[in-house]
């Protein structure tokens, strides 16, 4: 069962959005941390209550994306971008160097349960790939000595140096995050005017346009 400060966190993230219906995702991502990194059905069915949400529909969108997992995984969480233009640039290589690193193959964990290695599609980081998203951060430019040093710290419980939102955004997930908690000022934007329909010209009748 969820924690109060989970239930609360979600409350506070349907307030960013139009309806409860678009806060799922973000939800989702508070379940999952709750859950210690997977949500089983009994997850589910509660971000289901809370946001007043048929259970199908929820299962339909936390069984699409790859960022939510339905049974348990380990405590990090690598996956690769294989997409064609990381292909072109890598990708296969730095797969090979975690499964080497780790001795487990694509889909499996290590035996301590510390690591999950996962093939994924597009991240949006084409330009700097190989690349992967490692738990809530990505890591870009990976080589073998690179994926060996990420290892290594997260082994030990340390963020590694190459996490790009710990460096430009304090280590906060963008998604799951308020304005406020990822330091980000709003206070002087202004909102935009209202847009203000125009009036379709009447169109002349078709004997005074024949007139014409």
């Amino acid at each position: 069962m969820m924690s109060d400060a989970a239930i609360a966190r979600i409350e506070e993230i349907c307030k960013e959005y139009p309806n409860r219906k678009s806060a799922l995702v973000p939800a989702l991502y508070v379940a999952q941390r709750e859950y210690g990194g997977w949500l089983p059905r009994e997850a589910l069915r509660e971000v289901a209550e809370e946001l007043d949400l048929p259970d199908s529909h929820v299962y339909a969108v936390a069984s699409f994306y790859s960022m939510f997992f339905l049974k348990p995984v380990g405590q990090n969480i690598i996956q690769v971008c294989t997409t064609s233009p990381c292909e072109l640039r890598g990708a296969r290589d730095a797969v090979e160097c975690f499964k080497k690193r780790l001795g487990v193959g694509v889909g499996e964990t290590t035996a301590d349960g510390q690591f999950t290695l996962m093939e994924v599609e597009c991240l949006a980081a084409c330009d700097r790939a190989p690349m992967a998203q490692i738990n809530e951060d990505y890591y870009l430019d990976i080589d073998e000595t690179r994926a060996n040093e990420i290892v290594d710290a997260l082994s030990r419980g340390e963020k590694p140096p190459y996490a790009e939102f710990e460096k430009n955004l304090g280590g906060s997930h963008p998604i799951a995050f308020s304005d406020e908690e990822l330091g980000i000022d709003v206070s002087g934007i202004m909102p935009a005017e209202p847009v203000v329909k125009k009036e379709k010209p009447a169109e002349a009748p078709a004997d005074a346009a024949a007139k014409a």
